[in-house]
């Protein structure tokens, strides 16, 4: 029986609330796309427009069908007008990214690339378009059941294109309706008093119904996103009930507002608020505003927003601190000249007011002291906000630190990169790797982290590998995390939350750009439960490390990883359209490939680690010697566990179990092995039947129970529970004589009986 399967679960999308989306014409733009689709037989996809120059126009077929379809509605425009006033429309004339807020985020009418595939900031400068490509969404099938075929409703869509024709106002009020009705879900930001307000057109409904003054919707700075959107909608009136006059809303019908208010608020609460706060959506040109933001500042406020930002960006290194208190390179890269340089560090035993004055007794440097790290610095006076060329080398110098990726730090170590440590189960995998990790990061493996100040050193991620893991676990992706809307109200936002292996590459990349690189490791324990494959994904690709230990070949980043790496590390996205994992990161494993349910591992991925290999008697010494008294009356006796852990070992090699499969020191736990040489019989027993016999009966030597377990009961070899019942009376004379036999003489000389 054929049933359907499981919904699709869709990526979420960026609402793009900071992008510089201007679309002046909105009636024109949609009117053009629902005629392309209407008369173009209502696809799924289209290529509309061919290139002419550094222009795009409407393809000769769409603009035969569309003057074809003009014609029937009205006799008086020619060709050459039609194809004038089309291959004006934004539809060419927009940048990618305008249409991209309107179609796709405001009236999710159509979602809307290069038709070759480049990246959406292609045409941001330049002035260059290049032909795009529609996918149509359901939207425009409700829109078509609005309109059918009747003639009144294309006039109109004629007419919005800017031809003079004779139009059915009602049927325009429809339209308007249903535009209206398909952008409730959409989300806009404005700022309000410093303070990100992400609102939609039900917050805009609700405060015009609640004040008598009219509604301000742009904010305390320039709009952007989908906001510039909404605010040439409204211009237009093509919001119904709603009426705009110099960014000031009201209502048309107060009485008809608040009811279809309320159907709006039932509809919201159908469905789940969900909007996306992706950091630093559009970075290039943030950084510009940011500019233009501090170039506008009073001087004070200038020179330490220039400070707060190079600390939030990891900016102070030894070589930048030089740079800023160095009076001779202040004045040649800032054209900067003060007392010394920007930076002042404080003489804690000169007066605070000599240092900051010159030799005529002007103070040239604020007397509040900037702290960075544990060092107070005075920070110089010397700004002007009405020349531009006091400031801008400034802020370049800074953005260009910022924008720099350094993935060769020059940072060395004996150990390898990307490292696995294998071997038997108990042969110290872990513990080892535990080791060598102080080792890396401190540069003592006996170290106790309790002791010293970890923020001096560099810092590791430990993860566990089991089945279900995968490259959204590892990497990151998308989560819903709650919120709060803009009327206070729980709701749900989805944020990009990078996984253990992204959380420590920023980590390593924002240390990279310092003059003292440090370590920062990657543990992953039992890789080898989880696919790999899956898990690593295209990461696979940066494990080949060349010879200054940076990924040798680079992979094209998702639109997610450049904006979630932007935002950390500042930038453009498309800084970080390649990635590398630089040289002072390390990943390092453990696997044990004896265990049941783990997954192979292709010899591709093998070759690009380092294997070491743990022998199954490499770590013995650190529990030779230690003993325990097992059994009752004549089977009591003396067992060494090493001497135990090898019988056993040197019978399953008898019947052909790989090494791997064997025994290590420390299957029992070092932890369950007292620093005494006697180990507690109770403590012992109860782990020993918990671990080394279910191991053995379930697994190293399942085909061999009745061999193995020889000393049993023959009703009791193949029972698990009554093996571990006859264990507390025989000890090691469960086993077989080839294991029981190597004990015979170690009777205790006063067992107490």
């Amino acid at each position: 029986m054929i049933r359907p399967e499981s919904a699709t679960v869709y990526d979420q999308i960026d609402l793009k609330l900071g992008i510089k989306s201007s679309l002046p014409s909105v009636k024109p733009t949609l009117a053009l796309l629902f005629l392309m689709w209407r008369e173009m037989g209502r696809p799924s996809e289209l290529e509309y427009s061919s290139t002419q120059g550094n222009a795009i126009v409407l393809r000769t077929d769409i603009e035969e069908k569309l003057y074809q379809k003009l014609q029937e509605v009205s006799d008086g425009v020619t060709l050459e007008q039609f194809r004038d006033k089309v291959n004006n429309n934004l539809m060419f004339k927009a940048q990618l990214e305008a249409l991209l807020v309107a179609f796709e985020l405001v009236w999710k009418v159509a979602k809307i690339r290069f038709s070759d595939g480049k990246p959406n900031s292609t045409e941001r400068t330049g002035g260059s378009r290049f032909p795009k490509k529609l996918w149509f969404t359901l939207n425009m099938d409700l829109l078509d059941a609005v309109c059918g075929d009747d003639t009144d409703y294309i006039r109109v869509f004629f007419l919005w294109l800017g031809f003079e024709l004779n139009a059915d106002i009602e049927k325009e009020k429809n339209i308007i309706r249903f535009l209206t009705a398909i952008s409730e879900s959409a989300y806009y930001k404005l700022i309000d008093n410093g303070t990100d307000v992400v609102f939609n057109l039900e917050s805009v409904y609700k405060a015009v119904l609640s004040h008598a003054d009219a509604v301000d919707i742009s904010g305390d700075k320039e709009a952007k996103g989908s906001l510039r959107i909404l605010k040439s909608a409204l211009t237009e009136n093509l919001i119904s009930n709603l009426s705009v006059r110099n960014n000031a809303v009201t209502a048309i019908d107060t009485d008809a507002l608040r009811r279809y208010a309320d159907r709006v608020a039932a509809f919201h609460q159908l469905e789940p608020k969900v909007y996306i706060t992706a950091p630093a959506t559009e970075p290039a040109i943030d950084l510009n505003d940011l500019r233009q933001e501090w170039m506008d500042k009073e001087n004070q406020e200038f020179i330490l927003a220039c400070l707060d930002f190079m600390k939030s960006h990891g900016l102070f290194t030894d070589s930048s601190l030089e740079t800023l208190q160095n009076k001779e390179q202040c004045a040649e890269l800032f054209s900067h000249n003060s007392l010394n340089g920007i930076l002042l560090r404080v003489n804690p035993e000169l007066a605070e007011d000599e240092q900051r004055k010159d030799a005529n007794g002007n103070a040239r440097y604020y007397s509040e002291k900037y702290v960075i790290g544990n060092t107070g610095y005075f920070v110089s006076s010397e700004w002007r906000p009405d020349r531009e060329d006091a400031r801008k080398p400034l802020i370049d110098w800074i953005f260009a630190m910022m924008q720099e990726i350094k993935f060769s730090t020059g940072y060395h170590s004996e150990f390898s990169r990307n490292r696995i440590l294998f071997g038997a189960p108990g042969t110290g995998k872990s513990f080892t790797l535990n080791g060598d990790r102080k080792e890396l990061l401190y540069g003592d493996r006996n170290v106790d982290e309790n002791t010293i100040d970890r923020s001096m050193y560099g810092e590791y991620e430990r993860v566990t590998f089991h089945p279900d893991y995968s490259y959204a676990n590892f990497v990151g992706t998308y989560k819903p995390v709650p919120c709060k809307d803009s009327d206070g109200k729980d709701a749900i936002t989805y944020s990009y939350v990078p996984g253990p292996f992204m959380r420590t590459y920023v980590k390593a990349l924002q240390n990279s750009r310092t003059d003292a690189p440090k370590p920062f490791l990657l543990v992953i324990e039992e890789i080898n439960r989880a696919n790999v494959a899956a898990v690593f994904g295209d990461v696979f690709q940066l494990l080949d490390r060349g010879d200054d230990e940076v990924s040798e070949y680079p992979i094209q980043a998702s639109e997610d990883i450049k904006k979630y790496l932007a935002g950390e590390l500042g930038g453009n996205p498309d800084d970080y359209s390649e990635i590398r994992i630089p040289d002072n990161m390390f990943i390092w494993a453990t696997m044990n490939s004896a265990d049941q349910g783990v997954f192979p591992m292709d010899t591709a991925f093998k070759r690009r680690w380092d294997f070491t290999y743990l022998g199954i008697d490499d770590s013995e010494s650190g529990i030779v010697g230690k003993k325990v008294i097992l059994g009752q009356g004549d089977y009591r006796r003396i067992v060494e566990w090493n001497a135990l852990r090898k019988a056993i070992n040197n019978e399953l090699l008898t019947y052909k179990v790989n090494e791997d499969k064997l025994m290590g020191p420390y299957f029992i736990s070092k932890k369950n092995l007292p620093e005494g040489e006697i180990i507690d019989p109770a403590v012992f027993t109860r782990i020993f039947k918990n671990k080394v016999i279910m191991y053995l009966f379930d697994d190293a030597a399942k085909q061999k129970r009745l061999t193995l377990f020889g000393g049993c009961d023959e009703k009791a070899k193949n029972q698990y529970s009554k093996i571990c019942r006859e264990f507390d009376t025989k000890g090691v004379y469960i086993f077989c004589e080839a294991i029981s036999s190597q004990f015979i003489d170690n009777v205790p000389e006063d067992d107490g009986e």
